[in-house]
């Protein structure tokens, strides 16, 4: 009877962690098409799936067998996050550039912003 929760908590277990490997795939798509909006959510569902991952794996033993089932899942989560973490930095120092260049930009046209009220027009024809 044992046995049977064991395994039940492993087939608990490896459903999130391949749960866990469906949310970032999907966060990889998200960041390639560009599309960020959602993002968060799929973080915070990730985070999560995580939790409750951790404490099947905190509270239950697997065999050698399972474990190293788990562990090829958890890999492949691992690398496809490593993936999205460069993909994120790219972002990140694009959009910092992008921002750098419209601060710059912003500076550039304050400095050159005519007061119309205080400053004399070029002509100032009077009949």
């Amino acid at each position: 009877m044992n046995s049977f929760f064991e395994n039940t908590n492993f087939e608990k277990i490896k459903t999130i962690y391949l749960e866990v490997l469906g949310v970032t795939l999907k966060m990889a798509e998200l960041i390639d098409s560009g599309d960020l909006e959602d993002l968060p959510l799929y973080i915070e569902k990730k985070g999560i799936l995580v939790k409750d991952a951790n404490d099947i794996r905190n509270t239950y033993a697997f065999s050698t067998v399972e474990k190293h089932e788990l562990n090829e899942i958890i890999s492949k989560i691992k690398e496809t996050e490593d993936s999205n973490l460069n993909k994120m930095e790219a972002v990140k120092q694009k959009y910092s550039n992008e921002l750098r260049v419209l601060n710059q930009n912003s500076r550039i046209l304050a400095a050159y912003k005519v007061d119309k009220e205080n400053t004399p027009g070029f002509l100032d024809i009077k009949e």
